[in-house]
């Protein structure tokens, strides 16, 4: 039953949420004066490397011999 959930199109969905979820705990965080700028955007950087993942993993990419 875990196998049939954990395929490569779950698991994609489920980084691009999370990355999504990042990305908008991070948008605007520099203006309220929460964490500094250069937090934020590394912070933004992961959220979207997560979501670029996900984004592969779903079926992004279809030779993936190139990754």
């Amino acid at each position: 039953m875990l196998s049939r959930l954990m395929n490569r199109k779950t698991v994609g969905a489920g980084l691009v949420l999370i990355g999504l979820f990042f990305a908008a705990g991070f948008a605007g965080s520099c203006d309220t004066g929460s964490m500094c700028f250069l937090k934020a955007a590394l912070g933004a950087l992961v959220s979207l490397t997560l979501m670029g993942t996900g984004a592969i993993l779903i079926g992004g990419e279809q030779n993936e011999g190139t990754l």
